[in-house]
C-alpha cells in the first residue's frame, strides 16, 4: 500500500514556469534640475555652502555645535541626532529628514516665558512705562506692548545672536528660495536661524528639563537679545 503511494507520489512531474529577469538602471541625474529626470539624492542632501547631511559625522559637525553652544559648561547633554534635527529646517530635502518645526515652536515659548519674567522685573528708570498705573506687585507688564518688549524675540535679534554669538549659520540645513537671489529676507535667512535658536531651547527643555534650560537661556541668550535690543 504504501510503496504504491510512493511509487504514484515519484511519478507526478511538477511544471515551473521559466521567468525572465530583467535590470533596470535608473539614471540619476546631477547639476541643474531637468524636469522628468530623478535627480541623485546626494545633490539635495547638501546645502547651497557644501555642507553634505550624509557626512555630517565626518566634519566634526556635532562637536563644533556643543563647543559653540558651551552645553558643557552647564552640563546639558544632547544627543546627535536631536541636534541635527533641531539645525534642520522643512525646507531641506523636501521635508524627508527629521526637522525642528515642532521642537522651535516648544523653545520659542520657553523663551517668550522666561524674556517676559526678566522684562517686567526691569527697574522702573530702564523702564519706558511712566505711569503707576502699570505697576502691578512692582511688575510694570506695560513693557510686553513696546516696541522693546516686542522685538526682543524678534526674527532679526533672534538670527543675529545665532549668527554672531553662536556662530551656527553655516551648519543649518535649509533651501534657499533663490540661489540667484542673495536678498536674505527674500530667502527667510532669519527666519530660519531664528527657528533653529528655538528648537535647541525646545530640544534642551525636553531632555535636560526646565531649571537647565531656564538657567541657559538666562545666562547664555537673554543678556544677548537686550544687548541686541537696545
Amino acid at each position: 500500500m504504501f510503496n504504491g503511494i510512493t511509487k504514484s507520489i515519484s511519478t507526478k512531474t511538477m511544471i515551473i514556469p521559466s521567468f525572465s529577469i530583467r535590470c533596470i538602471t535608473t539614471y540619476l541625474h546631477t547639476g541643474a534640475r531637468v524636469r522628468g529626470l530623478k535627480r541623485d539624492p546626494t545633490e539635495y542632501l547638501k546645502t547651497s555652502n557644501g555642507l553634505e547631511y550624509m557626512k555630517v559625522n565626518q566634519d566634526n559637525y556635532y562637536s563644533i555645535v556643543k563647543k559653540n553652544l558651551k552645553l558643557d559648561e552647564y552640563q546639558i547633554k544632547l544627543a546627535d541626532s536631536i541636534i541635527l534635527q533641531s539645525l534642520t529646517h522643512k525646507s531641506f530635502a523636501h521635508g524627508l529628514k527629521p526637522y525642528n518645526e515642532k521642537l522651535s515652536l516648544l523653545g520659542g515659548q520657553l523663551l517668550k516665558l522666561v524674556c517676559a519674567s526678566n522684562v517686567i522685573n526691569i527697574p522702573p528708570s530702564s523702564s519706558t512705562s511712566s505711569s503707576n498705573n502699570n505697576f502691578i506687585n512692582g511688575k510694570d507688564l506695560s513693557i510686553l506692548g513696546t516696541s522693546f518688549g516686542k522685538g526682543l524675540l524678534s526674527k532679526e535679534v533672534v538670527s543675529n545672536i545665532f549668527e554672531t554669538n553662536f556662530k551656527l549659520d553655516g551648519l543649518v540645513f535649509w533651501k534657499k528660495r533663490s540661489l540667484i537671489t542673495a536678498n536674505d529676507n527674500f530667502n527667510g535667512e532669519q527666519k530660519v536661524f531664528a527657528s533653529c535658536l528655538q528648537a535647541i531651547v525646545g530640544a534642551m527643555l525636553l531632555t535636560n528639563g526646565k531649571e537647565k534650560t531656564i538657567d541657559y537661556i538666562n545666562k547664555e541668550i537673554y543678556n544677548h537679545l537686550v544687548k541686541n535690543i537696545k
